[in-house]
C-alpha cells in the first residue's frame, strides 16, 4: 500500500517536458478563446493519490 501527496501546497508550474517544444516566437500566447497562453501546460493541482497492490 502507497500514499502521497503531490503539489502540497497547491502552487502553479510548468515542467520542462511540457514546455521544451513550443516554438520560442509565434501565438504561444494568444491560442485559446480565452487566452490562457502558456498557462493551458501547468502541472495539475494539489492531488492525493493512493495504490494497493497484491503480488502473490
Amino acid at each position: 500500500m502507497r500514499a502521497g501527496v503531490f503539489n502540497l501546497f497547491n502552487r502553479k508550474y510548468s515542467t520542462w517536458d511540457a514546455l521544451r517544444s513550443l516554438p520560442e516566437f509565434g501565438t504561444t500566447n494568444q491560442i485559446g478563446r480565452v487566452r490562457l497562453g502558456l498557462q493551458r501546460f501547468t502541472a495539475p493541482g494539489r492531488n492525493f493519490p493512493m495504490d494497493i497492490s497484491l503480488y502473490f
